[in-house]
């Protein structure tokens, strides 16, 4: 993620993210020998990006819905964007 959130927008592309279906898309990482998926999509503010769900993937998702379920957690985000977290990260704050 510190690589990916240096990036425009248009620097998010394979092998650290992909685009899925309907705006969806996957921040993908490795941590002890697993594939992980963070599926989320850019908004509901510009250039913000919105986890919706973490899943693992070996040849399928665990859990096999994460793709629909992802798609119907953004539905619910456009319709109430306070339903989002903004979580300000520590490394651009001056510290003491």
């Amino acid at each position: 993620m510190l690589y990916l959130r240096l990036q425009k927008r248009e620097g998010w592309i394979r092998n650290m993210y992909d685009v899925l279906e309907e705006g969806v898309g996957e921040v993908r990482f490795k941590a002890e020998k697993i594939n992980h998926r963070g599926l989320g999509y850019f908004g509901p503010e510009r250039n913000h990006f919105t986890f919706l769900l973490f899943a693992t993937k070996t040849n399928v998702f665990n859990p096999p819905n994460a793709i629909s379920k992802a798609i119907e957690r953004k539905k619910l985000v456009e319709q109430e964007p306070s339903l989002s977290i903004v979580v300000k990260d520590r490394w651009n704050q001056n510290q003491k």
